[in-house]
């Protein structure tokens, strides 16, 4: 190496290139953080992912998260009641050993959602939503200094707050930007009629993003997706037209 070649960035994961290139500089010693995760699932039609039960719902979206928290130490914990008696108290408990909540579903305004107001007792509800579909239901909040992001139950409304929100807050938490955008090439026509912006996902290839078929509960839809943009509501986009899109499982 040569004096002034850049080591690494604040933020950056560490790889065992990373360490030999460390060790070979002579340098001993670095600052570094493992956050400490925990997703907590609510929701009380799910059953454990590995459950032979024959009734209720596996909960699929906590593993998922999971897997696209490679440098996090990740508590996943198996699917809690939608009781508001107990889930402020289990929100208040994961707090004093995380370093970042992660909650999923509930986060409805139905009288089975419980999560918003739970996190509302023991803490503070930083804002509870957005006007953009699919996104609209995210959150993010504080309980005892540990920031919480709240996701909704459906997986692509998860997987994608949790890249807007989610990594938004990661960002912060470690002095780097984590998020990846990008510009690309819109590949047809596309007309957005909803009353409020859109979230959109993309297959993306050679620069060229083709919107896939809308949905929140569609995983094969989200199997063949690489990134997402919103997308002004009542607004005619054009082919060819240039877009600003956020790239997903960036992290992995």
């Amino acid at each position: 190496m040569e004096r002034g070649d850049l080591l690494l960035e604040r933020g950056q994961s560490l790889s065992a290139v990373h360490l030999a290139a460390l060790i070979a500089q002579r340098v001993r010693t670095i600052p570094t953080l493992r956050i400490r995760a925990t997703i907590l699932p609510f929701g009380d039609e799910l059953i454990p992912g590995d459950s032979d039960n024959a009734t209720g719902t596996p909960e699929f979206i906590g593993p998922t998260l999971a897997s696209l928290l490679p440098f996090a130490e990740v508590e996943l914990l198996p699917p809690i009641r939608d009781d508001p008696a107990t889930v402020p108290r289990i929100l208040a408990e994961a707090s004093h050993r995380s370093d970042l909540l992660i909650t999923i579903g509930g986060s409805s305004a139905g009288r089975k959602d419980v999560t918003k107001a739970s996190l509302r007792q023991v803490g503070d509800l930083l804002f509870e939503g957005v006007t953009t579909n699919v996104l609209k239901r995210g959150a993010v909040g504080l309980v005892s200094g540990t920031p919480v992001v709240v996701l909704p139950g459906q997986l692509i409304a998860a997987i994608t707050v949790f890249h807007e929100h989610g990594l938004h807050v990661l960002s912060r938490m470690v002095g780097r930007e984590l998020r990846r955008f990008e510009e690309v090439r819109l590949g047809i026509d596309l007309r957005v009629d909803h009353r409020m912006d859109s979230l959109f996902l993309f297959a993306i290839s050679e620069g060229v993003a083709t919107p896939l078929p809308w949905g929140v509960a569609r995983i094969t839809t989200l199997l063949g997706a690489q990134a997402f943009a919103v997308l002004d509501h009542d607004r005619q986009y054009r082919s060819g037209q240039r877009l600003r899109v956020q790239r997903l499982w960036s992290l992995n």
